[in-house]
C-alpha cells in the first residue's frame, strides 16, 4: 500500500489512540504515536516534522495547545489539527492566533477524519458526514469509545467486528458521553 504520509497523533486516551492509529494506518498512513503533551513535542523535537500533526487539547503534562506553541515556535510551517471535544471559542482565538490550520470536534466519524487529513495534506475537499446525527449505519468517534449505530439510530452490538476493524470498541451510547453530531470548522 503506497504511503499517504506521516502522521503524528497527539492523544491521552489510549483506547481512541490506538482505534484512530490502527484506522489511520489502514488507510495508509504513518503513525507516530503520543500519549501526552510532553511525549507529543518530544516526538516531534525528534521525528518532526511530520506531515500534520493531530492533537487533542485536554493532555497531561503540557496541554494541546501548549504542544502547539512549542511546535509552531521551532518549527512555524509544521500542518496542525486539532481533534477535540474541548474546542471552544477561546481556544480557537488563541490556536488561530499560533496557525493551527483546522479544527476537528469530537465526536467525529472516521471517515471524516480521513477527509480532513487528505484536505490538509492533499488539498482534497473533505467531505460532508452524514446529515443523521448519528450517522446512519456508521461509528463516531468519541474519547473513549466508537459507537456504531444501526440505520434507526439505536446502538449495534460490537461483538462480531474483526480484530482490526475499527468499530470494535467499548459500547457506550452517545447520551451516555453527553454526545451530539460532529461539527467540522477549517480555518485555512
Amino acid at each position: 500500500m503506497e504511503r499517504r504520509g506521516t502522521l503524528l497523533l497527539v492523544e491521552d486516551e489510549a483506547v481512541l489512540r490506538s482505534l484512530v492509529a490502527q484506522f489511520l494506518r489502514n488507510a495508509g498512513y504513518k503513525v507516530v504515536e503520543a500519549e501526552d503533551g510532553g511525549d507529543g513535542d518530544r516526538r516531534h523535537l525528534e521525528e518532526g516534522p511530520f506531515d500534520l500533526l493531530l492533537v487533542d487539547l485536554n493532555l497531561p503534562v503540557f496541554s494541546g495547545v501548549e504542544v502547539c506553541r512549542r511546535v509552531k515556535a521551532r518549527c512555524p510551517s509544521q500542518k496542525v489539527m486539532i481533534c477535540s471535544a474541548a474546542i471552544v471559542r477561546e481556544n480557537e482565538e488563541a490556536l488561530l492566533a499560533l496557525g493551527v490550520d483546522h479544527f476537528l470536534t469530537k465526536p467525529y466519524h472516521p471517515e471524516d477524519l480521513i477527509a480532513h487529513i487528505r484536505q490538509e495534506i492533499e488539498g482534497a475537499a473533505a467531505r460532508p458526514s452524514s446529515p443523521h446525527p448519528l450517522g446512519r449505519g456508521r461509528a463516531w468517534l468519541f474519547e473513549m469509545a466508537i459507537v456504531p449505530t444501526l440505520e434507526e439510530g439505536r446502538k449495534a452490538p460490537v461483538a462480531g467486528y474483526s480484530a482490526f476493524d475499527p468499530l470494535r470498541c467499548c459500547e457506550r451510547s452517545v447520551r451516555s458521553r453527553g454526545g451530539s453530531a460532529s461539527t467540522r470548522r477549517s480555518f485555512t
